[in-house]
């Protein structure tokens, strides 16, 4: 076998070098006619068909190897088989020879196994008589042991038995003790929840009459608060109502007051004798500019207003005066300008703020404007 791997391998290399060895014949006149793609073509197809005889050389050498193969192959199976076939003839009959030996001696020895089973029969009855009768005697000691513990029971149970009818009759009169317990304190019980239900309807009838009479308070209550919010909301009218004139009064004195300290300021071209626009320049130059201080009108040494002390609210009363206090009297002096000569030498008066015009205390009378009875 491996000799024809090599032969098949020398004639592949053989045609191998043969074909490789041979060019390919390439016509130029026939390339002539063709371009560069069409020469490619050409040249594509002579090496194409180099290959073709190439390869039909192999098919052909592989055939022919593949032939001689398979020729060998069937004589070498043929001389195998003939070969196996001895060797196992023999070895078959040497088996069959084997079989027939051993079935002998296996109908020998089942022979001398029916015979032992024969005597282990025989032995095995005369052990179970055997065994039986020690077995009867232990049977009958054990039975007469348990007889006396049964007897010892019995007794036993009797002697629990008085004890426990001893225990029923006990337990009888403290059960005969226990009902009457239990009923009179069933009548007990019924006499306190007679009590308690009564004390509860009692305790439900006096919660009702509370409730009434808080119902009965909350809605005098109420009216009570409406009245006074009508009260009072009457008596916040009112007292806007005067806050409001007290507010107007104030702001006329107010107004009366500014005009009284520019009536006794000093006289300027506006009081007096009228004079022409041109000396007033001259006049002005002549006097000494000055700032009056502010005047105080009702007001503490902190600069607060004290003109709330003219009037008493209490307890929703309010005290106004019955009669308006006429105003003051007061007075302008007129002075007369005098024209500025070379030796004359005018001093204006100037008005202390201290000796302005401040209105007196008032005192009014005592009116009834609003009470509590009333509103």
């Amino acid at each position: 076998m491996a000799a024809d791997v090599a032969k098949l391998c020398a004639s592949l290399d053989k045609i191998f070098k043969t074909f490789s060895t041979q060019e390919v014949e390439l016509d130029p006149k026939e390339m002539k006619n063709f371009r560069e793609k069409g020469t490619v073509q050409y040249i594509e197809q002579k090496f194409q068909a180099h290959l073709q005889r190439a390869r039909a050389a192999f098919l052909q050498e592989f055939r022919n190897h593949a032939v001689v193969v398979e020729t060998e192959v069937r004589k070498i199976r043929d001389e195998m088989t003939e070969k196996m076939e001895d060797k196992y003839g023999k070895m078959l009959g040497e088996l069959r020879e084997n079989v027939l030996d051993t079935e002998g001696l296996v109908q020998a020895q089942k022979a001398e196994i029916t015979q032992l089973k024969g005597v282990v029969a025989s032995q095995e009855s005369y052990l179970t008589a055997a065994k039986h009768k020690e077995h009867l005697e232990e049977q009958v000691h054990s039975l007469e042991q348990q007889l006396e513990n049964s007897r010892g029971e019995v007794a036993q149970l009797k002697h629990q038995l008085s004890c426990r009818d001893e225990l029923v009759k006990q337990l009888g009169r403290e059960t005969s003790s226990l009902e009457a317990e239990l009923k009179r304190q069933e009548v007990t019980a019924q006499e306190e929840r007679r009590e308690a239900e009564s004390r509860w309807q009692g305790l439900q009838k006096e919660l009702q009459q509370q409730q009434e009479r808080f119902a009965e308070h909350m809605h005098t209550y109420a009216q009570q608060f409406e009245q006074y919010k009508d009260k009072t909301s009457d008596q916040l009218q009112i007292l806007a109502i005067l806050n409001r004139r007290l507010k107007e009064a104030l702001q006329q004195m107010e107004e009366e007051r500014q005009k009284h300290i520019r009536a006794r300021t000093k006289p300027t071209h506006r009081i007096g004798e009228e004079t022409p626009e041109e000396d007033m320049a001259d006049i002005f130059q002549e006097y000494e500019p000055y700032i009056l201080d502010e005047a105080p009108y009702r007001v503490d040494e902190m600069g607060m207003d004290t003109a709330w002390r003219d009037y008493k609210i209490s307890n929703f009363e309010l005290t106004l005066p019955v009669q308006k206090p006429a105003p003051p009297k007061f007075k302008v002096e007129r002075v007369r300008r005098v024209l500025p000569g070379p030796t004359v030498t005018v001093e204006t008066p100037r008005i202390n703020p201290a000796r302005l015009l401040q209105l007196p205390a008032v005192s009014p009378s005592i009116g009834r404007v609003l009470s509590p009875a009333h509103g």
